[in-house]
């Protein structure tokens, strides 16, 4: 599946570990019907993560929907273009969370992320670097002909550190 890639290059890089709130960049109605990388996580790279919320920062029409998600580039290099392999579409957020059509910050709910951490499974909440085969943080936008809308992510992340 082709790539929207939407990553941000301007976020802190934590160095003793402390959390760090990644924002993503803005999602519009520009972005409808494409699988959108949001962050990727190089080889070396251990992100433990929080629930995520959504901003909707303007009101989407059309009836929107938006899932955030968990997949796979080839390369920490693969940008726009090129593809993406969509693990778990609603791991972090379900759409069943967000009212795209009001402007508010939403909070996961209901998504996997939200269950695994109930269950104290955990499974969700480390994200592991790769050199190959590169975890994303993804988002899909569904909707009808929108012509106004913007919403991103926001999630604590904290860098583990290695050896």
């Amino acid at each position: 599946m082709a790539i929207l890639d939407k990553r941000r290059s301007d976020q802190r890089v934590p160095i003793n570990s402390e959390p760090f709130f990644f924002t993503s960049a803005i999602i519009t109605k520009d972005d409808v019907n494409a699988t959108i990388c949001l962050a990727s996580f190089a080889a070396g790279n251990y992100q433990i993560l929080a629930p995520p919320v959504v901003e909707v920062i303007e009101a989407f029409d059309g009836t929107p929907t938006i899932d955030f998600g968990f997949g796979t580039i080839p390369l920490d290099t693969t940008t726009t273009g090129g593809t993406m392999t969509v693990t778990d579409a609603d791991e972090y957020v379900k759409a069943a969370d967000i009212t795209l059509g009001t402007i508010g910050i939403y909070i996961a709910a209901t998504s996997d992320l939200v269950g695994m951490l109930a269950l104290a499974t955990g499974a969700s909440i480390l994200i592991k670097g790769a050199a190959a085969t590169v975890p994303v943080i993804m988002a899909a936008l569904a909707a009808t002909s929108p012509t106004v809308g913007k919403c991103r992510i926001h999630m604590l992340l904290q860098k583990l550190p290695t050896a």
